[in-house]
């Protein structure tokens, strides 16, 4: 019966060392930020910022060759003169897009 260093050891030795050098670290910084968490340190450090950010409404954007149109609040995608809106559930949007011609269809996967 092999010992547990003789596994140990042979387990290691086939490792290169920057994987053995990253276990490591990723050990310790996992330890160092549990030692903070305990300490309350981590809640100090990396306190949320307390002032407000003020969202804009989302602008209208344009294709790269400017013949599409889009327009995100309202879910409305238009390509080669074809508009869509957009349904919100996954299985209609699906059925949505496979009823546009391929080319249509393309481009909308490809988000281009």
């Amino acid at each position: 019966m092999a010992s547990k260093a003789t596994v140990i050891f042979w387990s290691l030795y086939h490792l290169r060392p920057s994987m053995i050098y990253w276990r490591v670290h990723r050990t310790l910084k996992g330890a160092v930020i549990r030692l903070l968490e305990r300490s309350g340190f981590a809640a100090r450090l990396f306190a949320p910022p307390t002032e407000t950010v003020s969202v804009s409404p989302l602008p209208r954007l344009g294709g790269r060759y400017h013949c599409e149109d889009i327009d995100l609040e309202t879910r409305r995608m238009q390509f080669l003169n074809d508009a869509l809106v957009l349904p919100r559930e996954a299985g209609a949007l699906r059925r949505a897009v496979e009823e546009q011609p391929l080319l249509w269809q393309f481009h909308f996967g490809y988000h281009d």
